[in-house]
Protein backbone atom coordinates (compact mmCIF):
# COMPACT_ATOMS: atom_id res chain seq x y z
CA UNK A 1 0.00 0.00 0.00
CA UNK A 2 2.77 2.46 0.96
CA UNK A 3 4.70 1.61 -2.21
CA UNK A 4 1.61 2.32 -4.29
CA UNK A 5 1.20 5.75 -2.69
CA UNK A 6 4.84 6.56 -3.31
CA UNK A 7 4.58 5.37 -6.90
CA UNK A 8 1.45 7.45 -7.49
CA UNK A 9 3.11 10.48 -5.94
CA UNK A 10 6.15 10.03 -8.20
CA UNK A 11 3.93 9.80 -11.29
CA UNK A 12 2.13 12.99 -10.26
CA UNK A 13 5.43 14.72 -9.56
CA UNK A 14 6.77 13.67 -12.95
CA UNK A 15 3.64 14.95 -14.68
CA UNK A 16 3.79 18.25 -12.81
CA UNK A 17 7.47 18.61 -13.71
CA UNK A 18 6.72 18.10 -17.40
CA UNK A 19 3.90 20.64 -17.28
CA UNK A 20 6.19 23.12 -15.52
CA UNK A 21 8.89 22.60 -18.15
CA UNK A 22 6.36 23.14 -20.95
CA UNK A 23 5.07 26.29 -19.28
CA UNK A 24 8.60 27.65 -18.89
CA UNK A 25 9.32 27.02 -22.58
CA UNK A 26 6.17 28.92 -23.52
CA UNK A 27 7.05 31.76 -21.16
CA UNK A 28 10.58 31.99 -22.56
CA UNK A 29 9.17 32.14 -26.10
CA UNK A 30 6.74 34.90 -25.10
CA UNK A 31 9.53 36.83 -23.37
CA UNK A 32 11.71 36.58 -26.48
CA UNK A 33 8.85 37.92 -28.61
CA UNK A 34 8.25 40.78 -26.18
CA UNK A 35 11.94 41.63 -26.23
CA UNK A 36 11.85 41.81 -30.04
CA UNK A 37 8.82 44.09 -29.94
CA UNK A 38 10.44 46.27 -27.26
CA UNK A 39 13.60 46.57 -29.37
CA UNK A 40 11.54 47.62 -32.38
CA UNK A 41 9.68 50.19 -30.30
CA UNK A 42 12.95 51.59 -28.95
CA UNK A 43 14.24 51.97 -32.50
CA UNK A 44 11.08 53.73 -33.62
CA UNK A 45 11.10 56.02 -30.58
CA UNK A 46 14.76 56.91 -31.13
CA UNK A 47 13.97 57.93 -34.72
CA UNK A 48 11.07 60.05 -33.55
CA UNK A 49 13.23 61.76 -30.92
CA UNK A 50 15.95 62.51 -33.46
CA UNK A 51 13.42 64.07 -35.82
CA UNK A 52 11.89 66.05 -32.98
CA UNK A 53 15.31 67.39 -31.93
CA UNK A 54 16.16 68.23 -35.54
CA UNK A 55 12.93 70.14 -36.16
CA UNK A 56 13.21 72.05 -32.89
CA UNK A 57 16.69 73.30 -33.76
CA UNK A 58 15.54 74.90 -37.01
Amino acid sequence: MSQLLISDAMVQLSSASLQTADSLREINYAIAQLNQVAQGLRQEISRFQVKAEYSSSI
